[in-house]
């Protein structure tokens, strides 16, 4: 079963029987949408960036907008050839790589906030080690948040409302009986339904990523078996 966006809303006032404003069920809906997006792997929240180029003797580069951690990282040379880097702590790569002007191509990377040296506070980066001996190209898998339901139309979809509706909705009710200080069964029976639907919704996950080149860990949510 699929929901728009306008048929989410209307089913929270319905089983709420409660009247909120697009601001109040918009806040319900992106929390919860981060809930599930946070808790489980899927393939809604897994993105690939083939835009970027590594600079000849640079080790940085920045992460996509909307990053939140790194599947895998790939740098392909002029010919072709794909090489896999294995992640590591940026501390193992100052170790096993103090000399950054030695260049070669590159068989580890880390994250690693760029506030700490020198750069603009809060921005992440990645760093590749051995340094580039070449201009490589990068094939970066990575985790963001896809954009939300409630930034699309009244009849905008998502993968999440079109895939597995009942969790968005049962999750978007946890936040709206918090708003409304529903009474205590009430909060329990909503995030019953809600902890039930992840657990469908973590079966799923945790076979979606069977031919990436690692699987992910915390295919399912904490708490959920």
């Amino acid at each position: 079963m699929s929901m728009t966006y306008a048929d989410l809303k209307t089913n929270i006032a319905d089983v709420t029987e409660n009247t909120f404003s697009d601001f109040q069920l918009n806040l319900f809906i992106t929390q919860a949408e981060q809930a599930i997006y946070t808790a489980i792997d899927l393939p809604a929240s897994t993105f690939t960036d083939s835009a970027t180029t590594l600079t000849t003797g640079s080790a940085t580069f920045a992460v996509p907008s909307g990053y939140l951690s790194s599947v895998s990282l790939a740098v392909k040379s002029a010919a072709g050839v794909v090489t896999y880097l294995l992640q590591k702590d940026n501390s193992f790569l100052l170790e096993a790589y103090p000399d950054t002007t030695s260049t070669a191509v590159p068989t580890h990377y880390a994250q690693y906030g760029e506030s700490t040296y020198g750069g603009p506070a809060n921005t992440l980066f990645l760093t590749v080690a051995p340094t580039p001996d070449a201009a490589y190209a990068t094939i970066h898998t990575y985790k963001a948040y896809p954009e939300s339901i409630t930034s699309g139309g009244e009849t905008g979809t998502t993968w999440l409302s079109t895939n597995f509706d009942s969790v968005l909705l049962n999750g978007a009710l946890v936040e709206a009986a918090r708003f409304m200080k529903a009474e205590p069964d009430i909060v329990a029976m909503y995030n019953q339904q809600f902890v039930t639907s992840l657990k469908l919704l973590g079966s799923l996950g945790a076979r979606t990523f069977k031919d990436a080149y690692r699987t992910p860990t915390g295919a399912a949510p904490v708490g959920v078996a």
